[in-house]
């Protein structure tokens, strides 16, 4: 997990050197009362880079209640527990005039799994898996309406999101499961994913929204689970969640380019 999270702050630092256009140490954007334009300075105060620079660039983070879809679904892995069955996720957007754009994404999940009172009649084999898991994804994002560059700055946007991800995990038997067939478990592995996601922002202040997303992770492998057995198996794994969003956005180019040229009559 601590490798994936290295990975995600390297996106962020990323973006960050793309947003200061510089190789100085950057203080941050000063805008003059009369133009949309942000210019930038370094540590002695000297400007070193002006203009407009395109998208609106925002920090997200999402909490809520997620459920592994694998090959266990007793009673413990279809209900809400302090102890498992929730994701966390932190994200950085970017987001072009057209409301269309990308976003980085950090998920953590952990998952409870049991076949205790299976809805497919799997109890006999007694498998109990606590599971964690990181997810790094890249997805496409694009607003059906409202969004930063929305005509009419409406405070309520609805967005899509697709892409493709990456998904660590670490399934461990607990204390009163059956036993499992070396064959069928697998304790660490790595899939690539596709997260689909539909989302509702509202804005509270200008820079400031709360909202909710709904969204499955479609794994291209059957471990993700720990498992991939020979009986009860129909599909690769699905991870499905509920979140509330928080985002904070601190960045926004206009949606005009910059006229720099001054021509005399």
């Amino acid at each position: 997990m601590r490798q994936a999270f290295l990975i995600f702050t390297f996106f962020i630092l990323c973006i960050s050197e793309l947003s200061a256009q510089s190789r100085g140490l950057i203080l941050g954007p000063g805008r003059s009362l009369n133009s949309p334009y942000y210019s930038y300075h370094n540590l002695t105060g000297d400007e070193i880079f002006t203009g407009d620079f395109p998208g609106a660039i925002s920090f997200s983070v999402a909490l809520g209640p997620s459920f592994l879809n694998g090959d266990m679904d007793g009673l413990l892995s279809r209900s809400l527990s302090l102890k498992g069955n929730y994701m966390t996720t932190i994200a950085a957007t970017r987001i072009f005039p057209g409301n269309i754009g990308y976003k980085l994404t950090y998920m953590f999940g952990s998952y409870l799994q049991s076949d205790i009172r299976s809805l497919v009649h799997l109890d006999y084999r007694n498998y109990s898996i606590n599971t964690t898991l990181s997810e790094i994804g890249l997805h496409g994002q694009y607003y059906l309406f409202g969004g930063p560059y929305s005509d009419d700055d409406m405070p309520h946007s609805i967005y899509i999101s697709a892409g493709i991800g990456v998904i660590i995990n670490s399934s461990i038997p607990t204390s009163n499961s059956g036993p499992i067939e070396s064959s069928v478990y697998l304790k660490k592995s790595m899939t690539l994913d596709i997260p689909l996601i539909i989302g509702y922002k509202f804005n509270i202040i200008n820079s400031i929204q709360i909202g909710a997303e709904f969204a499955e992770h479609y794994a291209m492998g059957d471990y993700v689970d720990g498992l991939n057995p020979k009986v009860g198996n129909y599909a690769n794994d699905v991870i499905s969640h509920f979140a509330l969003t928080f985002s904070c956005s601190f960045y926004k180019g206009s949606k005009q380019k910059k006229n720099s040229c001054n021509c005399a009559n």
